[in-house]
């Protein structure tokens, strides 16, 4: 997949396990930006969510055209927990809420989690950008909403299409 903006190309997905079938491609704000994400079907890793490099590990890469982060997995089925690659957040379904879940310090995970947020809803992934999480959860028209924290509680921030 190559994602572009109206100047130039952004990023594109790499390799076996990231490139696939194109489902969707949605925005989520982040501050006074917002963020294109596209949701990519693969045989071997299933829905699985891609975005540009974060600020932090574009550094240097200004230019880099072709590198993506792999910002999530989303499952087909509800979930019971999902977190991110380094643990550093994680959402946890209970009753018919979803809890999301921030590391007290990045460098050390034993320092446990604060939740940085609840909403009712049915947990289908998590998504992160640039260390935010984001929890998907099911839509009532068969599509995924996409949640953040917002300055009085969570926020809707997108909706993906499936």
């Amino acid at each position: 997949m190559f994602v572009h903006d109206s100047e130039k190309q952004l990023f594109q997905t790499n390799g076996k396990f990231h490139d696939g079938k194109l489902i969707d491609l949605f925005t989520l704000p982040y501050g006074p930006a917002t963020i294109p994400l596209i949701l990519v079907y693969n045989d071997k890793a299933g829905l699985t969510v891609f975005s540009d490099l974060w600020p932090e590990f574009a550094k240097g890469k200004e230019k880099n055209t072709t590198e993506e982060y792999m910002s999530g997995h989303i499952s087909f089925k509800p979930m019971k927990k999902a977190a991110n690659r380094t643990n550093h957040n994680y959402a946890e379904q209970v009753g018919d809420t979803v809890h999301v879940y921030t590391a007290n310090d990045f460098g050390d995970l034993k320092k446990g989690y604060h939740e940085s947020y609840a909403v009712k809803g049915t947990l289908r992934g998590l998504i992160l950008y640039d260390c935010c999480p984001y929890a998907v959860l099911e839509s009532p028209d068969g599509g995924l909403d996409v949640y953040h924290a917002g300055k009085e509680g969570p926020m809707k921030a997108g909706h993906i299409n499936l």
